[in-house]
């Protein structure tokens, strides 16, 4: 299954971790001491419901697409550079999209 995003989580920014004269520096600022390690990171939303079955037929309708005039067509390649090609080369195609 081509990778779709589904499950992705925004990269957050983690800080370095702070050295012990940071720790120190910040615990004279402020009065508390700084967390040793950073928090882990956290998704900012909820991974999106996506069926497979639709992301499958979305898939085969693009290839279909990609293929559908006979000038479009190859063999023995998976896509030219002219933008031909073969059946597997527009599924291929299909599922990059």
């Amino acid at each position: 299954m081509p990778f779709d995003g589904a499950t992705y989580v925004t990269p957050s920014v983690i800080p370095a971790q702070p050295n012990f004269w940071q720790r120190v520096g910040q615990f004279a600022r402020t009065g508390r001491w700084a967390p040793a390690k950073p928090e882990p990171a956290r998704a900012l939303y909820a991974p999106l419901e996506v069926s497979t079955d639709n992301l499958t037929v979305q898939t085969l309708k693009i290839g279909r697409a990609l293929i559908e005039d006979r000038k479009d067509w190859v063999q023995r390649r998976y896509e030219t550079r002219d933008g031909r090609r073969c059946a597997v080369g527009a599924l291929r195609g299909a599922a990059r999209l």
